[in-house]
């Protein structure tokens, strides 16, 4: 199941890669004397899924980082920039541009870098099993100094992954967690226009303000 998707990355990062080795490992701390693109599964996660009376595959999101590594920088460079532009030019893969926090560096043992995060989701078939369509969701928001952060689940209480969560007057985007939770820090105060929108694939957008718990109602796109 994973060792499908592995494939698909490589040979992606091998199409658009100007003939540098792929390896699946973490991003090193120095370049070797072979330039390589490396391809880390860094994290597992639930794909957004919306309840479905069709039986539903077991998925699983696979999100890799994708480094280079070249002792001639401007080579490297010059590879990311192909890969960051392809990876947004196509759909079956999923691309993701914004950088690991410090702490993530941290933990891979090396200074930060330029990288891209690619995104597929693993699939196996699993017996039908009815499930009741999400229509309406619970946003629970909670402001404290310089941040903002809310949680947002199904109205029977289970956490809601991966739906897109916006703060327009910042222009800041975010996705929650497994535990369907979100934060935005460094927050302006005063913030004039407090506005939280929710989205959410096939679902229309919503927009609250405030704090508190509010209900979150989804109607399907038509």
């Amino acid at each position: 199941m994973f060792d499908e998707v592995d494939t698909k990355v490589v040979a992606f990062l091998s199409a658009h890669g100007d003939g540098t080795k792929v390896a699946l490992a973490p991003p090193l701390g120095e370049a070797g004397p072979e330039p390589t693109i490396n391809a880390y599964l860094m994290e597992l996660d639930v794909p957004v899924r919306m309840g479905a009376a069709a039986p539903a595959p077991v998925e699983v999101l696979l999100r890799y980082l994708v480094t280079v590594h070249d002792a001639d920088p401007s080579r490297g460079h010059r590879v990311m920039g192909a890969l960051a532009a392809a990876a947004l030019a196509q759909d079956e893969l999923q691309a993701v541009l914004r950088p690991l926090p410090p702490e993530a560096w941290r933990a891979l043992g090396v200074l930060p870098q330029p990288s891209l995060l690619l995104e597929a989701v693993a699939r196996r078939p699993r017996p039908a099993v009815a499930a009741k369509p999400v229509e309406r969701l619970v946003l629970r928001l909670k402001r404290t100094s310089g941040q903002i952060s809310g949680v947002v689940r199904t109205p029977d209480g289970q956490p809601f992954v991966r739906a897109e969560v916006v703060l327009p007057a910042l222009g800041r985007v975010t996705r929650t967690d497994g535990a369907g939770r979100f934060r935005f820090a460094n927050v302006p105060q005063p913030l004039e226009d407090d506005r939280i929108e929710v989205r959410a694939k096939g679902f229309h957008a919503v927009a609250k303000a405030g704090v508190g718990t509010v209900e979150v109602r989804l109607g399907p796109k038509e």
